[in-house]
């Protein structure tokens, strides 16, 4: 008895069952590494503001960048190059040395990707000003399953320029930042702030 094999046929379509089974499962595997580096990223500012908070009760103001204008990003914002601004791994400054963390978090996709315009970019990462007595606090920009809605934990109007712009400066409910047309910073960004003064 003669033992039948596959036929062309067959083969193809199993092939393509397989290669859909991959792009699916892939997708899903994508998505759930983006979900988790934007967990990660609340995670880190939500802590960073406590350790603020924790800061101020020892010394009786935050660690200050000089301004809410001088803006310091961690060391995937390498676009961050006019004077006072910068870009360190040291990006609050007293937090490491003082002993209230060993190091500071780093934007956990690096830089290049400004998820506000869908495009890349060198100004989208971990942010922070303070003059000592206001502080603003964002992963700007870089929010990967944004939108998020307004009624979300740290949704703010409030948080720096857009990424395309080299000199970073604080701003509140600007509407060159918070329109879809140019793309939602705000809605792209986790912000945590003790300003007081922006109304929106």
């Amino acid at each position: 008895m003669k033992k039948k094999g596959f036929t062309l046929i067959e083969l193809l379509v199993v092939v393509a069952i397989i290669g859909v089974l991959a792009t699916v499962v892939l997708g899903a595997l994508g998505d759930a590494r983006s979900k988790s580096r934007d967990a990660k990223r609340k995670s880190d500012i939500t802590q960073l503001s406590k350790i603020l908070e924790l800061y101020y009760l020892d010394n009786g103001s935050y660690p200050t960048t000089g301004s809410l204008n001088n803006v310091f990003g961690d060391s995937t914002c390498t676009g961050l190059t006019i004077v006072p601004d910068t870009n360190t791994e040291n990006w609050i400054p007293g937090l490491v040395s003082g002993g209230y963390i060993s190091s500071l978090p780093q934007n956990p996709a690096g830089s290049g990707y400004d998820f506000a315009r869908k495009t890349l970019t060198t100004r989208a990462c971990y942010m922070y000003a303070s003059d000592g007595n206001k502080f603003v606090l964002s992963a700007w920009g870089v929010v990967e399953n944004g939108p998020i809605k307004p009624e979300g934990s740290l949704y703010r109007r409030e948080g720096f320029r857009e990424t395309y712009i080299t000199d970073q400066y604080y701003l509140c409910n600007h509407p060159n930042i918070g329109n879809t047309i140019s793309g939602d910073y705000y809605k792209y960004s986790y912000t945590v702030t003790n300003e007081t003064n922006c109304t929106w």
